[in-house]
């Protein structure tokens, strides 16, 4: 061309067009599947390597179709993703993709906001089509080879620890991690990891002298000074008092059962026997036999232990000198038939995590005791 004023010639190059975005959807929206009943089905390859072999959704069917369950499609419907049709060609809307699903499954909506929040956190959750034990699981991001399972609850259910053994067992068959997703009323989402601890110290069990204590009802007093103070800075019993020793009524009863205490009233000096102080405590305390089951257990595999009252649980153990470091565990002791509510465990869990102690749960069984380590994690 010329430029009209100089004369000069010049070569014209072609404007190029600037690509119009389509509404800012991204090439998924390319990606088109069909409503039929329960599912929506993608045909093309294309499609079907974009949703499953790159982002895990889906199950692909024996004739090389991508299904979807309503959940998957209505997550990437609400993306805009995916366009959806029905048998008569007519396009299909969020808004009645989403009245369908509700119909037509029961708990679509606490599956479809754990789906949406696993996702959006960049993990590729994946629907466990057939799997009545667990709704979803994800490789873990630090640990490729790990799986976790995810199981929903609504705040309002109850659990029993015999449910939560049933899914740690099957998680474990499958080698993975557990996790419990409560859905509250604001339809805010808490995650607990849930597994099987072995609570154990390496400790040398001592062979401690016969003493004398005053038993005073609730408590007993160990007078001689030596013992006392043996008693103490060994296993950390009981509480100095002067020069002697308050040891609790569950380390006055273990101390006994041992051998260890000669126990005595303060005015006769009567002896008094353990099965007259448990006689007594069944009175009083209708728990007192499922504690001390586990007081035992714990003592028995080397820990510490300690009242956790003041914690809002049964006791508090220690691995290490008490003298040396904070107790390691919160230990609540719990019948494996009884069902509790959701904010209970949420209440001990933070609480534990306030003070940096491990939450344990001490289930009693017919044949033993198990414990359970259940953490508030964040995906």
């Amino acid at each position: 061309k010329k430029n009209k004023k100089t004369g000069e010639s010049y070569v014209a190059h072609k404007r190029k067009t600037p690509q119009k975005k389509c509404c800012g959807f991204s090439l998924f929206m390319n990606t088109v599947g069909r409503l039929i009943r329960n599912h929506v089905f993608v045909e093309k390859q294309k499609d079907i390597d974009r949703l499953h072999n790159k982002s895990r959704f889906g199950q692909v069917t024996l004739d090389g179709k991508l299904r979807l369950t309503l959940v998957e499609a209505c997550y990437l419907k609400s993306k805009n993703k995916i366009k959806i049709y029905t048998g008569k060609k007519k396009t299909v809307g969020f808004e009645h993709l989403l009245k369908t699903a509700l119909e037509k499954t029961p708990d679509f909506l606490v599956n479809y906001l754990v789906f949406k929040d696993l996702r959006e956190r960049g993990y590729t959750a994946e629907f466990r089509k057939g799997d009545k034990s667990f709704n979803f699981c994800f490789p873990k991001k630090d640990k490729e080879e790990k799986t976790c399972y995810i199981k929903i609850f609504y705040e309002e259910e109850k659990i029993s620890f015999k449910k939560i053994k049933k899914f740690i067992e099957k998680a474990d068959g499958k080698k993975g991690e557990l996790w419990l997703a409560v859905v509250d009323e604001e339809e805010d989402i808490t995650y607990y990891e849930v597994k099987k601890i072995r609570l154990h110290a390496q400790r040398e069990k001592k062979k401690f002298k016969k003493t004398e204590a005053v038993f005073l009802d609730k408590r007993a007093l160990i007078l001689d000074e030596k013992n006392s103070e043996e008693l103490h800075e060994t296993e950390f019993y009981g509480k100095p008092f002067d020069k002697g020793l308050q040891i609790s009524t569950l380390e006055t009863i273990y101390l006994k059962k041992r051998e260890i205490l000669d126990l005595k009233k303060p005015s006769d000096k009567k002896r008094v026997s353990v099965e007259k102080i448990e006689r007594n405590l069944e009175k009083t305390d209708k728990d007192y036999f499922d504690r001390y089951l586990v007081f035992c257990d714990l003592k028995n595999n080397g820990l510490i232990v300690k009242t956790g009252f003041k914690y809002g649980a049964d006791f508090r153990a220690y691995e290490g000198s008490p003298d040396k470091t904070h107790a390691e565990y919160l230990v609540v002791v719990v019948h494996m038939e009884k069902e509790h509510q959701w904010n209970e465990i949420s209440r001990s869990l933070r609480l534990a995590h306030s003070v940096n102690k491990k939450m344990i749960y001490a289930v009693l069984d017919v044949k033993q005791i198990r414990y359970v380590y259940v953490k508030r994690v964040r995906p």
